[in-house]
């Protein structure tokens, strides 16, 4: 699942995917295309790790998310 966050002309993609086998996996598209990813392990886990994700991004200035499969 795509979820983009908007700031001015400027967008962020974070990408969450993954399984109970492999662990989830959290990736940041940064608007200058630097990546950043962060593993873990349950889907509990990366559901806390994304509240927390959204907030900081609302708390910067950035309005979203927007789902996109």
């Amino acid at each position: 699942m795509f979820y983009f966050f908007q700031r001015g002309a400027s967008f962020v993609r974070c990408e969450i995917n993954g399984d109970n086998e492999t662990g989830y996996r959290i990736t940041i598209t940064e608007p200058d295309g630097q990546e950043r990813t962060e593993t873990l392990p349950t889907s509990d886990a990366a559901h806390a790790r994304w509240l927390e994700i959204q907030e900081q991004f609302r708390s910067d200035g950035w309005w979203g998310p927007h789902g996109r499969e």
